[in-house]
């Protein structure tokens, strides 16, 4: 099953963690860097660009007419 993993540039705590996630994951894991102000600790402020990246990768890896 597909899964997104988020990561923060300038997250102060649980650094690495999301690429360890995504390693364990393998081929079933994106790894997403948000940067900018969206690189703040769970995308605090910008919470468009979280919405419109996560609905885009949905968009991507679900894609369309596949029933779901």
């Amino acid at each position: 099953m597909p899964m997104f993993v988020g990561d923060a540039k300038l997250q102060s705590s649980y650094v690495g963690q999301p690429k360890q996630v995504a390693d364990a994951l393998g081929h079933w894991a994106t790894l997403h860097t948000f940067k900018g102000l969206a690189g703040f600790h769970c995308q605090t402020g910008s919470g468009q660009e979280l919405s419109r990246t996560i609905h885009a990768w949905l968009n991507t890896t679900l894609g369309t007419g596949h029933g779901h």
